[in-house]
């Protein structure tokens, strides 16, 4: 009988070294799959960081190429007086409403056929 418990006992061992082993593998095969996503992962977000970073620059460079105080003269627009504001406000709404008027008569146009 003893024998018998021996060779059971061996192929509990081999089978239990086997299991064990397709374990190994397969974790490392996980670890190989895991460590390549990763790395694409870190590829995309260091293109994105790239590019964002090229198109903040070309930004930059526009804009500090751009003089923007020049057209605008922010004196002239404080010393308005209240009249003078409202006359302002009143020639702006008049031209916006001209200019409704004229994109309705395209409209007009564009629609009959």
């Amino acid at each position: 009988m003893q024998f018998g418990g021996e060779r059971m006992a061996k192929a509990l061992d081999r089978i239990r070294m086997e299991m064990t082993e397709s374990a190994d593998k397969a974790a490392s095969q996980r670890q190989v799959v895991v460590s390549a996503a990763e790395g694409a992962m870190l590829a995309v977000s260091l293109g994105w960081f790239g590019l964002l970073l090229r198109g903040g620059s070309l930004a930059a460079v526009a804009f500090s190429a751009l003089p923007l105080w020049r057209r605008v003269d922010p004196l002239a627009v404080l010393a308005l007086s209240d009249e003078e504001r409202r006359r302002l406000e009143e020639d702006l709404r008049k031209a916006r409403e001209q200019e409704d008027e004229k994109e309705k008569g395209v409209g007009r146009l564009l629609d009959d056929r």
